[in-house]
This record gives C-alpha cells, structure tokens and sequence, in this order.
C-alpha cells in the first residue's frame, strides 16, 4: 500500500546499492514518481535472488522484486560523455537524485552535486555511502559486514562473553545496515522537502551508513561516558543465566522470562506445580541462575507439549514476559499483522503473485492505493526519456553505442 504524501514530487535513483534502492522505494511508498537507473546489465540485485526453486532469473530475484515496487525502470550508463548528457536533462526534470557513487568518482564524472545543481537550483542530492561524502574515510568501500563491526553493535552482542574470541557474531542476519541506512535517508530527504519548500532552495543530503550504525550504540556510548569502562574485554557485566530462558516448543522456540519471584510462583502455577519446583535449589532467583543447566530441561518438558503460540498466549495472559521467537514464514500466519495490513499480493508480469511487506504506518485521513510491480529491465526507458525529447532514433543510437 502506498500513499500520498509525496505526490508531485519526482525522484531520480542511480546507485547499486540496498541502501538506496530501500530508500528510494519508502518515497515511492509515500506518493513520489520514482525514476530508477539501472546499468545497461541490470542492478546486481537482480541476481542476487532468492529465486524461486533456486533458479536464477533476473525477472524473479526476491530481494530485488521486494526494492523496487512503485518505481519505472530505465537502463543509462552516466558514467560515459553520451550517457551524462542525457542524465542531466533527467536531472533538470527531478525533484530528488539518490545516489551511491564515492566522492571522487562523481567529481570524476563532473556528477557532483555542484555540477548538477548548475542545471537544477533546487535540486535535492542525496548521498549514501558507507562513511560519509566528507573527512578521511569518504571514499572507502566498506560491505554490510564492514559497517557492523566498526559500528560496535556487533561486539555489543556478545554482552558477558570472558573469550572475546569465541562466540562472536559476524553481523546479524539480513542487510540491517542497508535497511537503517535508507530509513535515515528518508527522514533526511522529508527534512530537506520541507525546507526546500520554504526556501525554494535545493541542497546536498549525505548520509553516512557507518553514522547511522553507531546511533543504536547510545547504551554503550552512555556506559562509556559515565562509567568510564574500557572499550572491550570484560566491560560488561554477565547476565545470568535463566531469566530469559529459550524453550523448546512444538512449533519452534519461546522465550520465556519468569525473572521477578511473583512472576515465578505465577509460572509454576501456569504449569501445573511440579514436585521440583519446591526442591531448595529452585528455590530463588539467584539459585535458579546457579542450577540453570538442570532447571532448563524440566521447563522446556512442559513448553515442548505446547506451540510456541499457545505458551506465549498462556504466559502472556498470566503476566509473565514471554514471545514466540518467529520465523519469516510465522509472520505471513499472523493475525495482528493479517488484520492491520501489513501484507499485500502485487502481481508481476514475470515473477506472478507474490506477497510483499507494506509500510509500517497508517495515516488516518488517506486511504491506502495499490503498490505496483518493480519494473522489468528496461521497461520504461523509451517513454522515459521520450518525455526529455530524446528521439527513437537516438533511443536506437544510444542502445547501438551500449549507453541503454
């Protein structure tokens, strides 16, 4: 479902990266016209996949069918003297450019905001790159993996390992960096359309994924601070064990937390009040911890009888912490999701009916329009760049060359 917050509004996205193709689909999400350039060979998205039955197929990749809906697709090389030419006139047409070239590259393209803006003064540029458009690191390459670990986060996860080298997480799943990346370029850019709107004036947005990794770190940052622990080893404090407790149930995990003693005796009661629960090495908080690696087994017997739902619901009712650990495929089952919408079917020419997620939020005075299909390779560029006055012929010349 989109919406129109951003209706008028025209954007222009060249880049190859996650974090830009996710930030240009939210301003589609939000009513803007979004115009994507894709090399001649397609966005290396295209075959990433998933694909269905393993079977590549740049029509049908997963990840980018999920970026890209409410978007037309072109095919233009910018980086080449012919293929600038006809970006800029795009770009005299465009409200917004999103891109994701280094510094150094754009200025070697004559691409820098400073020269596109001599073509459109109230041009928006929005730039996304790992550290930023400024200071030493500006034109670093760095991958998702690269970001997750100088952002601290990942070592923040391993709170109360004594072995910094073991158990240590390489990064979480899926491509957080990216999607946190294109969220803050979005807030960013909705900042900059409303003080354009007052000053009629356009300017330069960078966006720095490294900057925005290190703001979920305020805790640590916090810590530092104030406490003035080291940075690393054994500057935070072990957890002990059982008061989160990862059950085992029918369906999949729960999590369970029983921490507070009314809490407790409201569990024990929930299950039946087994004979060991009176046993003295239960018979606190501080004694559970100590006996965790005998207490686990004995509540995951009871959790194992039931799905993960059913003791979430059961726990939940009676007062004590608990939530299913979910997979992706849970969440397409669920009802509160089933019920606000947060799922909808868009059918695609190539790859068919698929569900995809919708936005998070749900303005009250507008009623919701239909997502549409991200586009096939090319499929828009002869209308596209019709509507700039470039001829079939050139169409046709700019294809020969290898520019489309």
């Amino acid at each position: 479902m989109s919406y129109d917050f951003w209706k008028g509004i025209n954007v222009l996205e060249w880049g190859t990266t996650i974090a830009t193709a996710f930030h240009a689909r939210m301003l589609g999400d939000m009513g803007a016209r979004v115009v994507k350039v894709e090399p001649p060979t397609g966005d290396p998205a295209r075959r990433a996949g998933p694909f269905p039955a393993g079977v590549p197929n740049s029509e049908k990749s997963g990840l980018f069918l999920a970026l890209n809906t409410n978007k037309f697709g072109i095919t233009l090389d910018p980086t080449c003297e012919t293929g600038r030419a006809v970006f800029g006139e795009l770009v005299k047409a465009t409200d917004i450019l999103v891109v994701d070239s280094r510094p150094s590259d754009l200025a070697r393209w004559r691409l820098t905001f400073g020269d596109l803006k001599k073509l459109n003064a109230s041009l928006i540029m929005v730039s996304i790159t790992p550290f930023g458009a400024t200071g030493p690191y500006q034109d670093f390459k760095a991958s998702d993996l690269t970001i997750f670990q100088m952002s601290g986060y990942a070592r923040a996860m391993v709170r109360g390992e004594t072995d910094p080298v073991a158990k240590v997480p390489v990064r979480a799943q899926t491509d957080q960096v990216a999607m946190l990346g294109g969220l803050s370029a979005t807030t960013a850019t909705s900042i900059a359309l409303l003080q354009r709107a007052a000053t009629k004036q356009g300017t330069f947005v960078d966006v720095s994924l490294w900057e925005a990794m290190c703001m979920l770190s305020n805790g640590g940052f916090a810590a530092a601070a104030f406490q003035q622990l080291a940075p690393g080893g054994n500057d935070e404090p072990v957890i002990s064990r059982g008061t989160v407790a990862t059950l085992e149930a029918k369906s999949g995990y729960v999590v369970v937390s029983p921490r507070e003693d009314d809490q407790w005796v409201r569990w024990i009661e929930l299950i039946g009040s087994p004979a060991w629960a009176n046993e003295p090495r239960f018979a606190t908080r501080q004694l559970r911890s100590q006996n965790w690696d005998e207490l686990e087994p004995l509540l995951a017997e009871w959790t194992s009888q039931r799905t993960k739902e059913e003791t979430y619901h059961m726990a939940q009712a009676a007062e004590i912490p608990s939530f299913p650990m979910n997979t992706v495929a849970d969440l397409f089952r669920s009802e509160q999701l089933r019920v606000r919408g947060a799922f909808q079917t868009i059918e695609h020419p190539v790859a068919g009916k698929l569900p995809y997620p919708t936005l998070p939020f749900r303005p009250g005075d507008q009623d919701a329009r239909p997502d549409s299909p991200a586009p096939r390779l090319g499929e828009h560029t002869e209308n596209v760049l019709a509507g700039i006055g470039v001829t079939k012929e050139e169409q046709l010349r700019l294809h020969v060359l290898g520019v489309i």
